[in-house]
């Protein structure tokens, strides 16, 4: 892999600030979705949450993404320079059940539209507004935001590498190396002693 993709791969921009959201601005994220009083713009923002997709990704979904039998999502991954190539994510099965009933409601006027009913500059609004919302502004405010807290999270609980891999949909193991140096609240904890 080019090095200067992996240059831009980093976790703080050019002026050092944070491209991702703290577990504590993760977590109020999370909690304030339910702000924006619109069950789709919702269920939108919480499927980025919860899966790190792109947002162009979560656009792409049809009610068939959802595998109720297999409790995942079924992902089109579309940075692997060729289509087709699915990544599935385990998603929690109630979580799951209420977005195809609310999705099935909302989809069956839209013909073959996106599932959400919306252009994907205005999901990105709907994620902006949350940010908004919960007070968390800067670099990391954005969807792409929530992707790599979605890394980070898992790299921080020590989820095996290959599974955030294939989750977030990356073709090198190199890429998802980088969200393993968001040392956070662990670095602190180590560097105590010395304190």
């Amino acid at each position: 892999m080019p090095e200067a993709h992996l240059q831009s791969l980093q976790l703080r921009d050019r002026n050092g600030l944070r491209k991702y959201l703290t577990p504590e601005e993760r977590a109020r994220f999370r909690d304030c979705i339910s702000g924006l009083r619109d069950p789709i713009k919702e269920l939108y923002c919480y499927t980025i949450f919860c899966t790190g997709c792109r947002p162009t990704e979560a656009h792409r979904l049809r009610l068939e993404s959802f595998d109720l039998a297999e409790g995942v999502l079924v992902i089109e991954s579309l940075k692997k320079r060729r289509r087709g190539l699915y990544r599935e994510i385990p998603v929690r099965l109630n979580w799951m059940k209420k977005a195809v009933n609310l999705l099935s409601k909302h989809h069956s006027g839209h013909g073959k539209k996106s599932i959400w009913g919306f252009s994907e500059k205005t999901g990105y609004r709907a994620v902006k507004r949350v940010m908004e919302i919960t007070g968390i502004d800067g670099p990391h405010a954005t969807p792409r935001g929530l992707r790599h807290a979605f890394g980070v999270f898992h790299a921080q609980h020590k989820t095996n590498p290959r599974l955030i891999q294939d989750w977030m949909g990356h073709a090198s193991l190199e890429t998802t190396l980088i969200y393993l140096d968001a040392q956070g609240k662990e670095a602190r904890e180590a560097a105590k002693i010395a304190w």
